[in-house]
């Protein structure tokens, strides 16, 4: 009661502010009101603790295709043309077919690489 006072006429603010702390302070520590306060805090039960196995399913790299596997590219064409389509046309032919077979052996190889939906 005098603290609010002191604070209330305005006679040594600082005085009656550090007085307020210290008898909180003694409200804290004294130990009938202690005691109950950490007693209490034993008497709770601690956070039941749940142990469960949780599967997840997780995409991961694999190489599925042996690099010996993988067959050699074609060889390239055009150092072989001559700008004459007649003359052109039959290596364009056969490196287009060697080309095809590349690349259905390659889809073939990769076909066992896809991943299923």
């Amino acid at each position: 009661m005098r603290q609010a006072l002191i604070l209330a006429r305005g006679i040594a603010p600082k005085m009656a502010a550090s007085r307020i702390k210290t008898v909180a302070k003694l409200r804290l520590t004294n130990p009938g009101i202690l005691a109950p306060l950490l007693l209490a805090g034993c008497a709770t039960t601690p956070p039941a603790i749940e142990v469960r196995t949780v599967t997840v399913d997780r995409i991961v790299a694999v190489s599925c295709v042996k690099a010996s596997d993988i067959p050699a590219e074609p060889a390239l064409i055009g150092d072989r043309l001559t700008g004459d389509a007649a003359r052109d046309l039959p290596t364009v032919a056969a490196s287009a077919i060697r080309l095809r077979a590349w690349g259905r052996t390659a889809v073939a190889l990769l076909g066992g690489c896809v991943l299923p939906n």
